[in-house]
């Protein structure tokens, strides 16, 4: 039950709730910022890592690229371990991502709102993913809400 709609006549789904915000969730945000932070950092600032390269990689789900797998989750600046270079990829992101959404009308009468909620769904997420550039293989978990990304070794254990 949810206050007012019985007294206004609406369901929840028509605006009948006294608060009509819509939450839109953001999933994989260490993901994310792990994965951008390689691209600029290991294609485009450190030159080490041709995009072509990369983007065959992915495809392959880094198989027999391993050497460059490893430099992507070992030797890249990644979010959350209290690194300027990722955190301020993510927090570029998260801007656009929060401007883009916050604020902007639903369909209720209400705004929309953004959610960072640790739930579940990274794991279906991840498991229609494939790889990522942060060393990420395909189908493995995303990150959680706005946490670091742990590394999944594909045995269950985290690397």
């Amino acid at each position: 039950m949810i206050n007012d709609c019985i007294s206004c006549g609406k369901d929840y789904h028509e605006g009948g709730a006294r608060y009509n915000t819509s939450y839109i969730q953001g999933v994989g945000t260490g993901t994310m910022a792990d994965a951008l932070s390689a691209i600029k950092f290991q294609v485009y600032d450190q030159k080490a890592v041709p995009m072509g390269e990369l983007l065959a990689a992915l495809e392959a789900d880094f198989i027999g690229q391993e050497r460059l797998r490893q430099l992507l989750l070992n030797k890249t600046p990644k979010y959350g371990n209290d690194d300027d270079y990722a955190d301020q990829v993510m927090q570029a992101v998260f801007e656009v991502y929060f401007q883009a959404i916050d604020g902007r009308p639903n369909t209720r009468g209400g705004s929309y709102r953004i959610n960072l909620l640790p739930t579940t769904v990274h794991i279906y997420f991840g498991s229609v993913t494939g790889a990522t550039p942060d060393g990420r293989k395909a189908n493995l978990p995303l990150s959680e809400a706005s946490l670091p990304y742990r590394v999944q070794t594909g045995t269950g254990r985290q690397q």
